[in-house]
């Protein structure tokens, strides 16, 4: 698996509008996409079963940082805990991310019509609303659309 994807992410590279470049094999932006499934899969999971008790957890993050590393994320780019992993998680939303017009072209994309009418209508709230539900609230205004609070809540 690990050998597909980077094919795959080696052919991606390019400058941001600002004039920053990027490799989709930056260990650091291997990290932050892995971190972002890490952040819905919990969440998904204790939104729709309960929170999980703190070894649960701590057994999920570890077992994720497997799954991070037979996909290409280089062994020790990984927050080791879940304690760590929550720190880098906050510093990432705080500080690092920002909505740039790129990514809102992206995310108007993903939220625009994904089947052809009448379909489209049945599937485009639930689409809009369970993404828009999974975005931590600052990143959910930022795009018009509704975001989790700082607690996780809807």
């Amino acid at each position: 698996m690990a050998r597909a994807l980077e094919v795959k992410h080696r052919r991606v590279t390019g400058e941001s509008a600002d004039g920053v470049p990027y490799r989709a094999l930056d260990p650091d932006l291997l990290v932050w996409v892995w971190a972002t499934l890490v952040d819905t899969a919990l969440g998904v999971y204790e939104r729709c079963f309960g929170r999980l008790d703190d070894l649960a957890r701590g057994r999920f993050y570890q077992e994720q940082k497997l799954l991070a590393h037979a996909s290409g994320v280089p062994v020790g780019a990984c927050p080791p805990g879940l304690a760590d992993f929550e720190t880098y998680w906050t510093a990432m939303l705080d500080g690092e991310l920002r909505v740039s017009p790129a990514a809102q072209a992206v995310a108007d994309a993903v939220m625009g019509p994904v089947l052809r009418d009448p379909f489209d209508a049945v599937v485009r709230g639930p689409n809009r609303l369970v993404t828009a539900g999974l975005l931590p609230h600052r990143y959910g205004t930022n795009t018009g659309w509704r975001g989790r609070n700082a607690t996780g809540g809807a």
